[in-house]
């Protein structure tokens, strides 16, 4: 059993790794215990290679992945993918510049107010982020025009994914 520095009456933690999984309200230890949600948060090692990577998923998902991958180059006026990536400050600047208005019609904008950040202060954390090179953002483009974001900060040894619209 734990005690509460003065003047506390508990504790909030979030995205907190459990053993499995929690009721959503239970008595633990003679605390209240809240869990508004619960969900899977997927890892994947970086380092072991495009092969390893694709050797994880089912040969049915592999296929299915490729064909939308096809399809999504065959629909592009020039047949093929323009994925760009964005790192230095001053890529992670032309990325915000041009992922604010894809950010502001998507729905996690319009329903969780979950798109891309526009404040200044923001703006700020990235640019930060980006000369210690610890973003890593992604675009991807139809036509000429931007369709799908991912923007990922370094966080405790890994690359968490911060943001993403469609």
């Amino acid at each position: 059993t734990q005690t509460l520095p003065t003047g506390q009456d508990g504790w909030l933690l979030y995205a907190h790794t459990v053993a499995g999984e929690l009721a959503p309200l239970s008595h633990v230890n003679g605390w209240l215990a809240y869990v508004p949600q619960q969900y899977a948060k997927y890892v994947v090692d970086l380092t072991m290679g495009a092969e390893a990577y694709w050797a994880q998923f089912s040969s049915k998902t592999r296929f299915n992945l490729r064909r939308n991958v096809k399809l999504f180059a065959k629909a592009s006026s020039s047949g093929t993918l323009d994925w760009r990536s964005y790192r230095t400050p001053e890529q992670v600047a032309e990325f915000h510049r041009l992922a604010l208005p894809l950010s502001r019609r998507t729905y996690q904008h319009k329903l969780f107010d979950g798109g891309l950040p526009e404040d200044d202060a923001f703006r700020q954390r990235m640019l930060d982020a980006a000369s210690r090179d610890d973003v890593r953002a992604y675009m991807l483009w139809l036509n000429g025009q931007p369709v799908a974001y991912a923007y990922m900060e370094h966080e405790q040894g890994f690359l968490e994914w911060a943001y993403m619209g469609h």
